[in-house]
Protein backbone atom coordinates (compact mmCIF):
# COMPACT_ATOMS: atom_id res chain seq x y z
CA UNK A 1 0.00 0.00 0.00
CA UNK A 2 1.32 3.42 -1.16
CA UNK A 3 1.62 6.37 1.58
CA UNK A 4 -0.71 7.83 -0.64
CA UNK A 5 -3.61 5.16 0.03
CA UNK A 6 -2.60 4.76 3.86
CA UNK A 7 -3.49 8.39 4.56
CA UNK A 8 -7.05 8.42 2.30
CA UNK A 9 -7.57 5.21 4.50
CA UNK A 10 -6.66 6.59 8.16
CA UNK A 11 -8.33 9.92 7.56
CA UNK A 12 -11.78 8.28 6.01
CA UNK A 13 -11.17 5.88 9.26
CA UNK A 14 -11.30 8.91 11.29
CA UNK A 15 -13.72 10.68 9.87
CA UNK A 16 -15.77 7.76 10.52
CA UNK A 17 -15.33 7.60 13.86
CA UNK A 18 -16.19 11.24 14.65
CA UNK A 19 -19.51 10.25 12.74
CA UNK A 20 -19.80 7.03 14.72
CA UNK A 21 -19.84 8.84 18.06
CA UNK A 22 -21.79 11.66 16.82
CA UNK A 23 -24.17 8.91 15.85
CA UNK A 24 -24.23 6.98 19.21
CA UNK A 25 -24.07 10.30 20.76
CA UNK A 26 -27.83 10.60 19.59
CA UNK A 27 -27.28 12.94 16.36
CA UNK A 28 -27.72 16.43 17.44
CA UNK A 29 -27.32 18.69 14.80
CA UNK A 30 -27.01 22.36 14.69
CA UNK A 31 -27.69 24.29 11.69
CA UNK A 32 -25.96 28.28 12.31
CA UNK A 33 -27.94 30.81 10.23
CA UNK A 34 -25.65 32.70 7.60
CA UNK A 35 -27.17 36.25 9.25
CA UNK A 36 -25.84 35.16 12.79
CA UNK A 37 -22.48 33.52 11.49
CA UNK A 38 -21.43 36.64 9.91
CA UNK A 39 -22.12 38.35 13.64
CA UNK A 40 -19.86 35.63 14.96
CA UNK A 41 -17.18 35.64 12.52
CA UNK A 42 -17.23 39.73 13.45
CA UNK A 43 -16.83 38.99 17.57
CA UNK A 44 -13.65 38.58 19.20
CA UNK A 45 -13.29 35.64 21.31
CA UNK A 46 -9.60 35.35 21.94
CA UNK A 47 -10.11 36.29 25.80
CA UNK A 48 -12.23 33.64 26.46
CA UNK A 49 -11.74 31.24 29.03
CA UNK A 50 -11.68 27.86 27.21
CA UNK A 51 -13.24 26.48 30.84
CA UNK A 52 -15.98 28.68 30.24
CA UNK A 53 -17.29 26.84 27.35
CA UNK A 54 -19.87 24.09 27.18
CA UNK A 55 -21.24 21.79 25.10
CA UNK A 56 -25.75 21.68 25.28
CA UNK A 57 -24.39 17.30 24.69
CA UNK A 58 -20.73 15.62 24.78
CA UNK A 59 -21.47 14.88 20.92
CA UNK A 60 -23.01 17.11 18.28
CA UNK A 61 -22.48 18.15 14.74
CA UNK A 62 -22.62 22.04 13.68
CA UNK A 63 -23.58 22.75 10.21
CA UNK A 64 -21.28 25.78 9.14
CA UNK A 65 -22.03 25.74 5.45
CA UNK A 66 -23.93 29.08 5.55
CA UNK A 67 -20.26 30.90 6.69
CA UNK A 68 -18.93 29.84 2.97
CA UNK A 69 -15.85 28.97 5.10
CA UNK A 70 -12.84 28.26 2.66
CA UNK A 71 -10.57 24.91 3.95
CA UNK A 72 -7.86 27.49 2.62
CA UNK A 73 -7.53 30.21 -0.15
CA UNK A 74 -10.76 31.05 -2.22
CA UNK A 75 -9.64 28.42 -4.32
CA UNK A 76 -10.04 25.15 -2.28
CA UNK A 77 -13.18 23.52 -0.72
CA UNK A 78 -15.56 24.87 1.94
CA UNK A 79 -16.03 24.03 4.90
CA UNK A 80 -19.12 21.71 5.38
CA UNK A 81 -19.43 21.75 9.42
CA UNK A 82 -17.81 20.40 12.50
CA UNK A 83 -18.00 17.27 14.50
CA UNK A 84 -17.39 18.37 18.16
CA UNK A 85 -16.52 15.65 20.74
CA UNK A 86 -16.06 16.36 24.59
CA UNK A 87 -13.83 13.72 26.69
CA UNK A 88 -13.13 14.30 30.28
CA UNK A 89 -10.15 12.45 31.88
CA UNK A 90 -10.12 12.43 35.97
CA UNK A 91 -6.60 13.90 37.31
CA UNK A 92 -7.68 12.89 40.83
CA UNK A 93 -9.27 9.85 42.12
CA UNK A 94 -13.19 10.29 42.80
CA UNK A 95 -13.84 12.92 39.66
CA UNK A 96 -13.58 15.81 41.87
CA UNK A 97 -11.10 17.43 39.28
CA UNK A 98 -11.11 16.48 35.44
CA UNK A 99 -9.53 17.27 32.33
CA UNK A 100 -11.75 18.31 29.47
CA UNK A 101 -10.64 18.07 26.22
CA UNK A 102 -13.09 19.35 23.11
CA UNK A 103 -11.79 17.66 20.28
CA UNK A 104 -13.05 18.90 16.53
CA UNK A 105 -13.02 17.61 13.47
CA UNK A 106 -14.22 19.91 10.22
CA UNK A 107 -15.91 17.99 7.39
CA UNK A 108 -15.84 18.98 3.68
CA UNK A 109 -13.46 17.72 0.47
CA UNK A 110 -10.47 18.07 2.62
CA UNK A 111 -8.47 14.65 1.30
CA UNK A 112 -8.41 15.31 -2.58
CA UNK A 113 -6.41 18.96 -2.06
CA UNK A 114 -4.42 18.35 1.44
CA UNK A 115 -3.33 14.51 1.12
CA UNK A 116 0.13 16.48 0.78
CA UNK A 117 -0.25 17.85 4.43
CA UNK A 118 -0.87 14.86 6.01
CA UNK A 119 2.04 12.54 4.08
CA UNK A 120 4.53 14.96 5.66
CA UNK A 121 2.95 14.05 9.52
CA UNK A 122 4.21 11.73 11.44
CA UNK A 123 0.53 10.64 12.77
CA UNK A 124 -1.26 9.56 9.87
CA UNK A 125 -4.46 8.87 11.77
CA UNK A 126 -6.52 11.45 10.20
CA UNK A 127 -4.16 14.28 11.82
CA UNK A 128 -4.03 17.41 9.49
CA UNK A 129 -4.93 21.09 9.66
CA UNK A 130 -8.52 19.97 9.40
CA UNK A 131 -9.04 18.54 13.09
CA UNK A 132 -7.66 19.83 16.05
CA UNK A 133 -8.52 19.99 20.13
CA UNK A 134 -9.62 22.87 22.74
CA UNK A 135 -7.29 22.04 25.61
CA UNK A 136 -6.99 23.75 29.65
CA UNK A 137 -3.31 23.87 31.02
CA UNK A 138 -2.91 21.83 33.64
CA UNK A 139 -0.43 22.08 36.03
CA UNK A 140 1.35 19.06 37.79
CA UNK A 141 4.06 20.25 39.86
CA UNK A 142 2.14 20.22 42.75
CA UNK A 143 1.29 17.97 45.14
CA UNK A 144 -2.08 17.74 43.14
CA UNK A 145 -2.67 18.63 39.28
CA UNK A 146 -4.21 21.96 38.91
CA UNK A 147 -6.70 23.06 36.03
CA UNK A 148 -5.48 26.94 35.00
CA UNK A 149 -7.03 29.32 33.22
CA UNK A 150 -6.55 28.89 29.78
CA UNK A 151 -7.98 31.77 26.97
CA UNK A 152 -8.77 30.74 23.28
CA UNK A 153 -5.86 32.90 21.93
CA UNK A 154 -3.24 30.78 24.16
CA UNK A 155 -5.05 27.79 22.77
CA UNK A 156 -4.57 29.18 19.34
CA UNK A 157 -0.59 29.71 19.61
CA UNK A 158 -0.14 26.53 21.54
CA UNK A 159 -2.04 24.35 18.58
CA UNK A 160 0.28 26.21 15.83
CA UNK A 161 3.47 25.49 18.10
CA UNK A 162 2.35 21.80 18.67
CA UNK A 163 1.27 21.29 15.16
CA UNK A 164 5.04 21.66 13.89
CA UNK A 165 6.54 18.99 16.06
CA UNK A 166 4.34 16.30 13.87
CA UNK A 167 6.28 17.28 10.86
CA UNK A 168 8.37 14.07 9.91
CA UNK A 169 12.25 14.25 10.33
CA UNK A 170 13.72 15.59 6.58
CA UNK A 171 11.07 17.82 5.89
CA UNK A 172 12.48 20.74 3.64
CA UNK A 173 11.65 23.69 5.10
CA UNK A 174 10.14 25.39 2.33
CA UNK A 175 7.32 22.32 2.48
CA UNK A 176 7.74 22.87 6.58
CA UNK A 177 6.49 27.10 6.67
CA UNK A 178 3.51 26.08 3.98
CA UNK A 179 2.01 23.33 6.08
CA UNK A 180 2.11 25.32 9.31
CA UNK A 181 1.37 28.46 7.80
CA UNK A 182 -2.18 26.43 6.68
CA UNK A 183 -2.41 25.51 9.92
CA UNK A 184 -2.16 28.20 11.49
CA UNK A 185 -4.61 30.67 9.63
CA UNK A 186 -7.20 27.53 9.52
CA UNK A 187 -6.80 27.69 13.53
CA UNK A 188 -7.00 31.47 13.38
CA UNK A 189 -10.27 31.27 10.86
CA UNK A 190 -12.10 28.63 13.05
CA UNK A 191 -11.30 28.25 16.22
CA UNK A 192 -12.80 31.58 16.94
CA UNK A 193 -15.51 31.19 14.99
CA UNK A 194 -16.30 27.78 17.05
CA UNK A 195 -15.93 28.96 20.15
CA UNK A 196 -18.67 32.30 19.52
CA UNK A 197 -21.03 29.49 18.13
CA UNK A 198 -21.12 27.74 21.77
CA UNK A 199 -21.27 30.81 23.30
CA UNK A 200 -24.14 31.55 21.61
CA UNK A 201 -25.80 28.53 22.08
CA UNK A 202 -25.03 28.61 26.34
CA UNK A 203 -26.94 32.43 25.90
CA UNK A 204 -30.24 32.04 27.89
CA UNK A 205 -32.30 34.02 25.35
CA UNK A 206 -30.44 32.62 22.44
CA UNK A 207 -32.74 31.72 18.96
CA UNK A 208 -32.80 28.16 18.29
CA UNK A 209 -35.71 26.08 16.76
CA UNK A 210 -36.02 22.07 16.46
CA UNK A 211 -37.54 20.48 13.33
CA UNK A 212 -37.19 18.86 10.68
CA UNK A 213 -35.32 19.74 7.23
CA UNK A 214 -37.54 20.63 4.79
CA UNK A 215 -38.24 18.17 1.87
CA UNK A 216 -39.69 14.84 4.16
CA UNK A 217 -41.03 12.35 2.01
CA UNK A 218 -44.79 13.35 1.77
CA UNK A 219 -46.13 10.58 3.38
CA UNK A 220 -43.98 10.94 6.35
CA UNK A 221 -44.34 14.47 6.09
CA UNK A 222 -48.30 14.34 6.22
CA UNK A 223 -48.12 11.67 9.25
CA UNK A 224 -46.12 13.77 11.23
CA UNK A 225 -48.27 16.80 10.75
CA UNK A 226 -51.71 14.89 11.42
CA UNK A 227 -50.31 13.80 14.46
CA UNK A 228 -52.28 15.38 17.07
CA UNK A 229 -51.81 13.05 19.71
CA UNK A 230 -48.17 12.64 21.69
CA UNK A 231 -48.24 8.74 21.06
CA UNK A 232 -48.75 9.55 17.62
CA UNK A 233 -46.30 12.05 16.92
CA UNK A 234 -43.80 9.86 18.98
CA UNK A 235 -44.46 7.10 16.41
CA UNK A 236 -44.01 9.38 13.22
CA UNK A 237 -40.89 10.82 14.28
CA UNK A 238 -39.50 6.96 15.06
CA UNK A 239 -40.61 6.68 11.24
CA UNK A 240 -38.65 9.46 10.40
CA UNK A 241 -35.69 7.94 12.10
CA UNK A 242 -36.17 4.87 10.84
CA UNK A 243 -36.03 6.96 7.22
CA UNK A 244 -32.47 8.41 8.24
CA UNK A 245 -34.11 11.60 8.77
CA UNK A 246 -33.43 13.45 12.60
CA UNK A 247 -34.97 16.55 14.70
CA UNK A 248 -32.59 19.63 13.57
CA UNK A 249 -31.92 22.62 16.27
CA UNK A 250 -31.91 25.84 13.29
CA UNK A 251 -30.00 28.66 14.74
CA UNK A 252 -30.51 32.10 14.41
CA UNK A 253 -32.75 31.81 11.63
CA UNK A 254 -34.25 35.26 12.16
CA UNK A 255 -31.06 36.99 12.31
CA UNK A 256 -30.90 39.53 8.86
CA UNK A 257 -27.38 39.42 7.40
CA UNK A 258 -24.87 42.18 6.83
CA UNK A 259 -26.41 42.45 3.44
CA UNK A 260 -29.89 43.18 4.36
CA UNK A 261 -28.82 45.20 7.53
CA UNK A 262 -27.16 47.25 5.07
CA UNK A 263 -29.85 47.22 2.17
CA UNK A 264 -30.91 50.93 1.67
CA UNK A 265 -28.62 52.88 3.78
CA UNK A 266 -27.88 56.12 2.22
CA UNK A 267 -24.50 57.75 1.39
CA UNK A 268 -22.13 56.80 -1.96
CA UNK A 269 -18.76 55.17 1.18
CA UNK A 270 -19.87 51.82 1.90
CA UNK A 271 -20.75 51.15 5.60
CA UNK A 272 -18.22 49.38 7.44
CA UNK A 273 -18.56 46.63 10.67
CA UNK A 274 -17.03 47.69 14.25
CA UNK A 275 -16.03 44.55 15.37
CA UNK A 276 -17.82 42.82 18.63
CA UNK A 277 -16.20 41.10 21.80
CA UNK A 278 -16.67 39.24 25.07
CA UNK A 279 -17.12 41.77 28.30
CA UNK A 280 -16.92 39.89 31.74
CA UNK A 281 -19.08 41.62 34.22
CA UNK A 282 -18.10 40.97 37.92
CA UNK A 283 -21.59 40.56 39.67
CA UNK A 284 -23.24 38.60 43.49
CA UNK A 285 -21.99 39.09 46.72
CA UNK A 286 -18.53 40.99 46.90
CA UNK A 287 -18.40 40.22 42.73
CA UNK A 288 -17.13 37.24 43.05
CA UNK A 289 -19.92 35.83 40.45
CA UNK A 290 -18.76 36.84 36.98
CA UNK A 291 -20.70 36.69 33.65
CA UNK A 292 -19.98 37.11 29.70
CA UNK A 293 -21.42 39.97 27.69
CA UNK A 294 -21.43 39.43 24.12
CA UNK A 295 -21.08 42.97 22.34
CA UNK A 296 -22.07 42.64 19.02
CA UNK A 297 -20.35 43.86 16.19
CA UNK A 298 -22.18 47.19 15.67
CA UNK A 299 -22.37 48.41 11.47
CA UNK A 300 -21.20 52.14 11.09
CA UNK A 301 -22.23 53.80 7.97
CA UNK A 302 -18.99 56.37 7.17
CA UNK A 303 -21.03 58.98 5.45
CA UNK A 304 -23.60 59.27 7.83
CA UNK A 305 -21.56 58.27 11.19
CA UNK A 306 -24.34 56.89 12.53
CA UNK A 307 -24.24 53.05 13.81
CA UNK A 308 -26.58 50.51 13.66
CA UNK A 309 -25.80 49.10 17.18
CA UNK A 310 -25.62 45.15 18.00
CA UNK A 311 -27.47 44.36 21.09
CA UNK A 312 -25.32 42.67 24.59
CA UNK A 313 -26.10 39.56 25.37
CA UNK A 314 -25.43 38.16 28.76
CA UNK A 315 -23.80 34.66 29.26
Amino acid sequence: MSLREQVERQYTWSEFRAWEEWQQGGRQIFDFSAGLLEMLELTDASQVGVERLRLPYPRLYMDLSAAGLHLAGADSPRIEGVYLLEDTTDLVPGGKLQDRMIHLEFTGEYMPHFAHVNEHLIELAGRGFHTYTLLQDVDERGAEPLVLPTTIGKVVADATRTFATFLVEGTDEQTQAKIIDLHSTFLARTVNLIVNCLLYLMYPEREVKRAFSPGLPGHLATRLAKATTRRRRQVAEADLATAGYTRVTFVGSNIPTRAERTAGLPGAVAPHWRRGHWRRQRLGPSLQEEKLLWIQPTLVNQREGEPVKGRVYGV
